[in-house]
């Protein structure tokens, strides 16, 4: 299925996921970023348990050009993603504080 790879097991997510951990611990509010990110994990994962249950239906819906234009969206998220974490890491290297401790 189309819809399984680029937003659920693909190495972008888990990119992901490492770069807003490691935001969140520099939060003066890491609690609360953590239960958010929790409760988003939790309504995510009930999101896409119901979306792979219902994935054949849901490509017949969107037709051939439906699921490709799907498939293209998603991976423009990815990219958008990998951009902030690619300028977040510059950011972050060129900053004063960046040297060596």
């Amino acid at each position: 299925m189309p819809l399984t790879m680029p937003l659920t097991i693909g190495p972008g997510t888990i990119a992901a996921a490492i770069s807003l951990s490691a935001a969140a611990a520099a939060s003066p509010h890491a609690l609360v970023h953590l239960g958010a990110v929790l409760l988003a994990a939790l309504l995510l994962t009930a999101l896409i348990a119901v979306t792979y249950g219902n994935a054949s239906r849901v490509v017949d819906l969107l037709g051939k050009n439906g699921s490709c234009a799907a498939v293209q969206l998603s991976a423009f998220v990815l990219l958008c993603i990998a951009t902030e974490m690619v300028l977040q890491g510059l950011r972050n290297a060129l900053s004063p504080d960046s040297g060596p401790a």
